[in-house]
């Protein structure tokens, strides 16, 4: 599943009528599951995840 910037996404839900959900993903766990049933759905999804968790982990590990 490709990454995709969200101006891209937001025309083609525009343009097609359909919701792109967003998801907290305090945790790698969470952030595997998320993406597995977007996966599964074949359904764009965002991700967001604020800067105290990118701050103690770092921004490699959270984009890995």
């Amino acid at each position: 599943m490709p990454f995709v910037p969200l101006a891209e996404l937001a025309r083609d839900a525009e343009r097609r009528s359909y919701a792109i959900p967003s998801f907290c993903a305090w945790s790698a766990e969470a952030a595997k599951t998320i993406l597995a049933a977007a996966r599964e759905l074949r359904a764009p999804v965002i991700l967001m995840h604020s800067w105290s968790e990118i701050s103690i982990t770092g921004p490699e590990t959270v984009s890995a």
